[in-house]
């Protein structure tokens, strides 16, 4: 149990919980449905008696939580007024090595919880629903944009890079969709995406061109392997249009031959977790010994070879 104080949030599961509650809150289920999948992703067993602080500590946080929305789910209030009755959470943290004067502090917050919880809020936090995202790519889109020294346009990050970084078009890249998935209860929608190399382009390519081009891949230098450059990320009309990217044409895709070029597509295929477009930079490199390159394993292995059926010229 990261914890670094004595209040309610003050642990890394309770700070987690927080945050993830603002997002799960929105979906359309009934507070009972809530609480099971949350309990669930935390580990968390329904019925005490709990053996770890991060147990009690994620009902009286919960509780809290649905206090402060003015969410009515008594089995959760009886489980957080119960840790708090029987002593479990100060027993738990004490093996923890929570200091004597950190537990009375502890003590002195647990005792008027149950008051607190007993009236409701004033000023009740609000739920923003959620609203499935919609899918603005297919799989098998070619998708063209502007790069400048290799890279697409993005957002930076330090303050010194938002004072100087400025964005002037040298070349045209293309990258393709190869899955689409939604994930997170369907709200959300990634796309595993690999980009091509264009070499220079100054306008986005035909077709004919783009089915010949090869993936742009890695090449670990100190092991001596090569891996193609392909991830989930997220994408939203406004990224795209922030990166300058369009549609170009869509290719019917060869799934199986797809899955085993690219290890990571089916090894995260419906996991929830935040994509990223830092792949469509080449100038990026993890370490020193990491280098990005044009070319792919053998000299056939081009877009054509990923193609279900390559369209006629």
């Amino acid at each position: 149990m990261g914890a670094w104080g004595t209040g309610l949030f003050s642990n890394d599961t309770a700070a987690d919980l927080r945050d993830d509650f603002k997002l799960y809150a929105g979906l359309p289920w009934p507070p009972e449905k809530l609480t099971e999948v949350l309990a669930e992703q935390y580990g968390v067993p329904p019925e005490g008696p709990y053996d770890d602080a991060d147990q009690t500590g994620f009902w009286l946080a919960l509780a809290d939580l649905y206090h402060a929305y003015r969410i009515d789910v008594p089995e959760v209030f009886e489980k957080a007024r119960a840790v708090i009755a029987d002593g479990s959470d100060l027993a738990l943290l004490r093996e923890l090595d929570m200091s004597n004067a950190d537990l009375k502090r502890r003590a002195q917050l647990l005792d008027g919880l149950p008051a607190k919880w007993s009236t409701p809020p004033e000023k009740p936090k609000k739920i923003k629903p959620l609203k499935p995202e919609a899918e603005i790519l297919a799989a098998g889109d070619l998708v063209a944009y502007p790069t400048m020294s290799g890279d697409a346009r993005r957002k930076p990050y330090l303050s010194q890079e938002i004072e100087t970084y400025r964005f002037e078009q040298d070349a045209t890249n293309v990258f393709i969709v190869l899955a689409v998935e939604r994930v997170f209860h369907d709200m959300f929608v990634k796309y595993f995406i690999a980009p091509l190399v264009m070499f220079g382009r100054d306008e986005a390519p035909a077709l004919s061109e783009c089915i010949q081009c090869y993936f742009m891949c890695e090449i670990h230098v100190s092991m001596r392997t090569f891996e193609p450059v392909g991830d989930w990320a997220s994408i939203s009309k406004r990224d795209l249009n922030f990166m300058g990217g369009r549609k170009i044409a869509n290719v019917p895709l060869n799934v199986e031959r797809v899955e085993t070029f690219f290890p990571a597509l089916p090894r995260y295929r419906g996991q929830w977790r935040h994509g990223s477009l830092d792949l469509l930079r080449t100038s990026h490199t993890v370490w020193d010994d990491v280098v990005r390159c044009g070319m792919w394993g053998e000299l056939e292995d081009n877009l054509s070879s990923f193609i279900a059926e390559v369209p006629e010229a």
